[in-house]
């Protein structure tokens, strides 16, 4: 990190303010480390002139800084080559600091790759960044159903029906196997085509299209389909006040 000191940044005591305003965000007892190299997925190392090691949200985590200072904001190619950088290493969160502020586009591109940008600058306006993350979820539907019945007598078995108005003592016959699919076999795991099939000793009456008609059995034929979906979070704010 560089050796900057209270004499260039009159208003701030050091990065320091920067690093333990990030390290109280994470656990009590993270480590800080200052010039760490670490591997990346190639083995080459990369250097960071700051890492913070500790739990957040009850998951370990791995904060990485970069420190500049320079006579120009930053500009979104550095925010770029940081993000990049820290990405290989799989940091959990990323954070710039920056003695000269960030030119607009590098704001804007750090809020896009969820990096913090911290400014040493009095009203520079970018003092402030929010820790989150995301979360993949797993959705669930059933969205093809198709319902057969084996009857007792005189009904065709290829007769055609409408699945919805299919009723045993008033109930919805698929009302009752949807919520099958979404209970008990929530966590079906075996294939994406669930076979279901119902059988009784003795015929029970059934409503068929407004008809009451012996059945024997049923069976139902399930298709499942599996979408994920990225969920983003905010749980902090992480902001930085003038001394």
């Amino acid at each position: 990190m560089s050796g900057a000191t209270s004499a260039h940044f009159p208003r701030w005591r050091t990065y320091e303010e920067a690093v333990a305003a990030v390290q109280s965000l994470l656990s009590p007892g993270s480590t800080v480390i200052h010039n760490e190299k670490i591997a990346d997925a190639t083995g080459e190392l990369r250097q960071f002139d700051v890492t913070i090691r500790g739990e957040w949200n009850g998951f370990k985590a791995l904060c990485v800084m970069e420190c500049k200072r320079r006579s120009r904001p930053i500009d979104k190619e550095h925010v770029e080559a940081f993000w990049a950088k820290a990405n290989s290493v799989g940091a959990n969160f990323k954070v710039m600091v920056s003695n000269s502020g960030f030119r607009v586009n590098a704001l804007k591109l750090a809020r896009h790759y969820s990096v913090g940008a911290l400014s040493l600058l009095t009203g520079d306006g970018s003092s402030s960044f929010q820790m989150g993350g995301f979360c993949y979820a797993r959705l669930y539907s059933w969205p093809k159903t198709r319902m057969g019945l084996n009857y007792s007598r005189g009904v065709s078995a290829g007769a055609e029906f409408d699945p919805r108005e299919v009723r045993f003592e008033g109930k919805s016959i698929l009302d009752w196997f949807s919520k099958q699919l979404s209970t008990t076999y929530l966590q079906y795991g075996e294939s994406d085509v669930l076979t279901y099939e119902l059988a009784f000793e003795v015929p029970r009456l059934f409503s068929v299209d407004g008809q009451l008609t012996e059945v024997l059995g049923v069976a139902f034929v399930a298709q499942r389909e599996i979408r994920k979906k990225e969920v983003r979070y905010v749980v902090r704010r992480c902001i930085l006040r003038l001394a």
